[in-house]
């Protein structure tokens, strides 16, 4: 039988913090993407294409351009 613990408000923040970072790797692509997308006015290409494109010309540093601000700005 295991017992339960409170958790620190330490071990909280650094919980918080771990989802929000892993969170954002995940989305943060696809944000770039779908942003990239609404900024072509007139041009519907798909996700896919899009996504391709970045990556061809920019590698994977294009996908997460923006996570740096992502972090920035959350704080």
């Amino acid at each position: 039988m295991t017992t339960r613990r409170d958790i620190s408000g330490y071990e909280r923040a650094v919980s918080a913090l771990a989802g929000y970072v892993a969170g954002s790797m995940v989305v943060v692509p696809f944000d770039r993407v779908k942003t990239l997308m609404q900024a072509s006015p007139g041009a519907h290409p798909p996700a896919r294409e899009v996504a391709r494109n970045v990556w061809r010309k920019e590698g994977l540093r294009g996908l997460y351009r923006s996570l740096a601000w992502d972090f920035q700005h959350s704080f």
